[in-house]
């Protein structure tokens, strides 16, 4: 019976995070993490550069990922993504990471697209040349992008 419980244990680790996933608005302890500026970094973003006065989407910041060859977690494709816009839930999820501030930008960018009724997953509507390297520059001129 102690095999079998170990063995359960150890199955349902392989399917899950090593830490859990912290979404900001839950007011999780995020003090080991650098400070995000979401709210700064948002109104920049979603409502200067993209022009938004909607809510954005949520985010939710991954702390730790699944993916063995470095940052990121799991993708429904089988390959894994530092940050992700997830249409059927309204979500955008982003590993805390040096860059996650472009992978903001970049999937506050589908979100809107989306919310526009364009999907876009090939990166092909005109706001990938002009809103998203506005939005870039301007995280740059904030300090928080290389």
């Amino acid at each position: 019976m102690r095999v079998l419980f170990i063995l359960a244990i150890l199955l349902t680790g392989c399917f899950q995070m090593d830490e859990p996933i912290c979404y900001l608005d839950a007011h999780c302890d995020v003090s080991h993490v650098d400070d995000y500026r979401q709210d700064e970094i948002q109104a920049l973003v979603w409502n200067q550069v993209y022009g938004r006065d909607d809510v954005p989407p949520p985010v939710t910041w991954v702390l730790r990922g699944d993916c063995p060859d470095g940052p990121g977690f799991s993708v429904y494709s089988g390959g894994c993504a530092v940050g992700i816009y997830r249409p059927a839930e309204g979500q955008v999820w982003v590993t805390v990471t040096p860059e996650k501030w472009e992978s903001y930008a970049h999937e506050m960018l589908h979100a809107l697209l989306d919310r526009d009724g364009r999907r876009d997953h090939d990166h092909t509507e005109p706001e990938w040349e002009t809103l998203y390297p506005t939005a870039l520059q301007s995280l740059r001129e904030l300090g928080v992008l290389q």
